[in-house]
């Protein structure tokens, strides 16, 4: 989703953003949550969920080539590490 919400992207759109959105990379999310007290933190990418909406018109007219691209992405071995979203579980 770096393409849609990142400031610094062609595509960038703010529509249906939140004022607290933004990106965040597994190493920010990880200490994020040890910073919080959770132990035993793994994150991991997943890739292959299709979109089915956006706010923006561009996007919703270039999400089946996105939503296709993620699949195929999402196929390759580096999925784990640069996914769409991230998976975050730990113990508190």
């Amino acid at each position: 989703m770096w393409l849609y919400r990142h400031p610094d992207s062609p595509f960038f759109s703010d529509l249906g953003k939140t004022s607290n959105e933004r990106l965040l990379g597994d190493e920010e999310m990880e200490n994020c949550l040890k910073n919080t007290g959770f132990a035993n933190v793994q994150v991991f990418a997943v890739s292959g969920i299709s979109f089915g909406w956006v706010e923006s018109a561009v996007g919703r007219r270039l999400l089946p080539i996105y939503n296709l691209i993620d699949r195929l992405l999402g196929k390759l071995p580096i999925a784990s590490r640069y996914g769409s979203f991230l998976i975050c579980s730990g113990e508190k």
